[in-house]
């Protein structure tokens, strides 16, 4: 039982037994002061009555007696004061219900803890009002007191016990149907079930029909419709019927199927290639040189003997820009019996064409690097290859045309001097050359000085001026081809 309290919000409610005096009277609930403290300006009260003063988040503090202003944390306890409202001689709260306790205010919480006419509540919530000497009695009566179903032994509240037992899945129940009587809640539905149950009066339809039988009848009936005369022949039919139509629908299931599969094949074939062709598009944007130079590391390992030629990656000569291929040959011109490698250069079908002015005028810069330990001996071999009014190469459905245009320099480097034991220009199987293509318009040979050294400008449209140690500088004339100067390239390391 829990014990019926005063409110804590204010002074001792309690009968004395003697006068008391003033000062012990909270001026605020008129009630013997509890957790009596004292103001700065002397005053006392109730510690409850004089926080509900003091407004929230305040620091200042009125006094309720003479308006004195004081600090909120100037308010202390005043313990002799709680010492002499403790001591003071009261008689028991119940004394008008007969019982005759008398003694310290101190003493009253352990008495009322006792006192059986101290009015309690009921623990089990049914808000019922009595004292502590009546509680064991009502208990054993309330109605919101916990109980054990006699069938699921689940804790109930004895209130609700009725309604629970209706639905309790454990209670006992009896079929509607056939009387039987031996059964739980929980068990009904199966027993009255129409394809599993056993209940002999539930109303089941004839086992036949999935095959079109629509007879119907109590479940103890339908083994007679099943060996009445004539019965058996329309059931064989209607199975026969509904085989004849399952046969067809899987006939078409099957042909669906079997669409489905080459539609699936299809979409599966064109999907193998989309991912080629992008994968193809991937590495060609991955691998696309559009700069005009090259560094070609030509592999030629133990194929020396056997391979004739190496052909470079392509690459373009600027973006937009030609597409240019390098090859290198082993099998060059032979002079005498001297044999020379060749290099040459291919204009490729490109997907800037369209783009570019043709006839494609070039000149290529090919360094062979020599790669000798000591680097005051190494000597870089460095050739050119003129390309002049070669014509566009155009490609045939996606493939190139037979007609390769290329130029080629057929004494590039002595065979034995590339490829020999004592090469200097091959190192571990591999051979390293610096590519540069300059492509632009050019003059007739004829108009170029034979006595011209070198030439000290690149031009790549608009007007163009030739530069010579023998000529002062002259605009090219309209009617004539513009002239671009042409500076050879020797990489050294």
């Amino acid at each position: 039982m829990e014990m019926a309290t005063n409110s804590q919000d204010h002074g001792y409610d309690v009968q004395p037994l003697c006068e008391i005096e003033p000062r012990h009277i909270c001026p605020i609930c008129l009630m013997i002061m509890k957790n009596a403290v004292q103001t700065m300006c002397g005053h006392r009260f109730c510690e409850a009555c004089i926080n509900k003063v003091v407004t929230r988040g305040s620091t200042l503090l009125t006094c309720p007696v003479d308006k004195t202003v004081s600090r909120v944390d100037q308010i202390f306890q005043d313990v002799a004061t709680r010492r002499e409202i403790l001591c003071l001689p009261i008689q028991c709260p119940n004394k008008s219900g007969g019982c005759s306790w008398e003694g310290d205010l101190i003493d009253l919480t352990g008495h009322k803890s006792s006192c059986g006419l101290e009015p309690v509540t009921c623990a089990h919530g049914c808000g019922a009002s009595l004292v502590r000497t009546e509680a064991d009695e009502h208990l054993s009566v309330c109605p919101f007191r916990q109980m054990n179903c006699l069938f699921c032994n689940e804790c109930v509240q004895q209130s609700a016990m009725i309604s629970h037992t209706e639905q309790c899945p454990m209670a006992p129940v009896t079929c509607s149907l056939c009387g039987e009587d031996d059964l739980v809640r929980k068990a009904l539905p199966e027993h009255q079930d129409i394809e599993t149950g056993n209940c002999p009066n539930v109303v089941v339809p004839c086992p036949y029909k999935y095959t079109g039988c629509e007879f119907q009848a109590e479940r103890i009936k339908i083994q007679e419709h099943i060996n009445e005369s004539g019965t058996l022949s329309i059931h064989m039919e209607l199975v026969a019927k509904k085989l004849a139509e399952q046969c067809s629908v899987v006939q078409d299931m099957q042909e669906k199927l079997n669409g489905a599969i080459r539609q699936t094949s299809e979409a599966v074939s064109l999907v193998v290639a989309t991912q080629k062709s992008q994968t193809q598009m991937t590495k060609d944007l991955r691998d696309r040189n559009v700069t005009g130079r090259l560094h070609w590391k030509v592999k030629v390992g133990h194929q020396r003997a056997t391979r004739t030629s190496y052909c470079s990656p392509t690459f373009y000569t600027g973006c937009p820009g030609y597409k240019v291929q390098l090859t290198l040959n082993m099998d060059g011109q032979k002079d005498g019996h001297v044999k020379y490698t060749s290099i040459s250069m291919s204009l490729l079908p490109g997907e800037y064409d369209d783009d570019m002015i043709f006839p494609f005028n070039a000149t290529c810069f090919v360094t062979l690097y020599d790669q000798a330990n000591s680097p005051t001996r190494q000597a870089n071999v460095t050739h050119d290859i003129i390309m002049r009014e070669v014509p566009r190469n155009y490609s045939r459905h996606g493939r190139q045309v037979e007609r390769v245009f290329k130029r080629e320099n057929n004494k590039f480097v002595k065979r034995q001097d590339l490829l020999g034991p004592d090469s200097r220009y091959l190192k571990q199987g591999l051979l390293h050359m610096e590519v540069c293509v300059i492509h632009s318009f050019y003059p007739p040979l004829d108009l170029v000085p034979a006595s011209a050294a070198c030439f000290n400008s690149f031009v790549g449209h608009g007007s163009f001026v030739l530069h010579s140690p023998q000529s002062p500088q002259m605009p090219a004339s309209p009617m004539t081809p513009p002239i671009v100067g042409v500076t050879r390239l020797a990489i050294s390391n």
